[in-house]
């Protein structure tokens, strides 16, 4: 029997990202770069004048947010990516959850910053926002190399900066989040969900490809998920076909490369 349609709003999907209330209108004017950290990293769709590889300390990135506009439908939601702050995730009851190393130790996030031309900021921050609008919030971050003393508590952060965000506020009140969610559980739903953007199991495929391909260091949960997909069966219904990223890297790469 078929799902009945929910709207997009059932699940927090709003006609654009809202902003960080802890965030001063005049700090964000100060700003002309992105940090991305999932598919603005392979498909940034937006100009830029310099992209650099980054970090950001104080998050985890997991498959925990709803897809209903891009990898998924309302009545067949998919998973993407979001940003959670490490210490709410510490506030959250992670019950049997297994979480790939500890929050403590996992609160580094890599990916790509890109500086924006002053002209053409006030036009990718308005795309950027109804992009990034099934969820996520608007906020400030400031970004570090890759390459720095995480062992050494008292090493100065020689610092990249400040970048534009979106990550998941108050994940706990929001109809999108659905972690924490067990690594099958998360690598089902990526394997047989579809949406307006593609197949979701290429989002995953791209993103860990994509962290590769830049030089990234390679994420742990994301690997975990990816080896979880593996074990998930192809979908059985006649007549629908889903690509998996969980075929050869080979085949993936040739099917994805546009």
């Amino acid at each position: 029997m078929a799902r009945p349609s929910q709207p997009e709003g059932d699940y927090d999907c709003w006609q654009t990202a809202r902003i960080d209330p802890n965030i001063a209108p005049e700090e964000f004017s100060r700003v002309r770069t992105i940090f991305g950290y999932g598919s603005l990293i392979f498909r940034p769709g937006f100009p830029y004048k310099r992209m650099y590889p980054a970090s950001v300390t104080g998050f985890i990135r997991r498959f925990w947010q709803r897809s209903c506009d891009h990898r998924g439908t309302p009545e067949n939601p998919g998973r993407v990516v979001a940003l959670l702050r490490a210490d709410s995730i510490g506030k959250l009851d992670l019950g049997e959850v297994e979480v790939v190393g500890e929050v403590a130790k996992d609160d580094i996030v890599f990916g790509m910053a890109y500086e924006v031309d002053e002209a053409d900021w006030p036009s990718v921050i308005e795309a950027l926002d109804v992009r990034e609008r099934h969820g996520y919030t608007r906020t400030l971050a400031k970004l570090s190399p890759l390459k720095r003393d995480v062992d050494n508590a008292e090493a100065v952060d020689p610092g990249l900066g400040t970048a534009v965000v979106y990550f998941a506020h108050e994940p706990e009140n929001s109809a999108a989040y659905t972690g924490p969610e067990v690594i099958e559980t998360t690598a089902a739903v990526i394997a047989n969900a579809k949406g307006p953007s593609g197949p979701n199991d290429a989002y995953l495929f791209s993103l860990v490809d994509a962290l590769e391909s830049h030089g990234l260091p390679p994420d742990r949960y994301l690997t975990s998920l990816s080896a979880a997909g593996a074990e998930v069966p192809p979908p059985g219904h006649v007549g629908r076909v889903i690509a998996t990223t969980f075929e050869s890297r080979e085949v993936l790469r040739e099917r994805y490369k546009a």
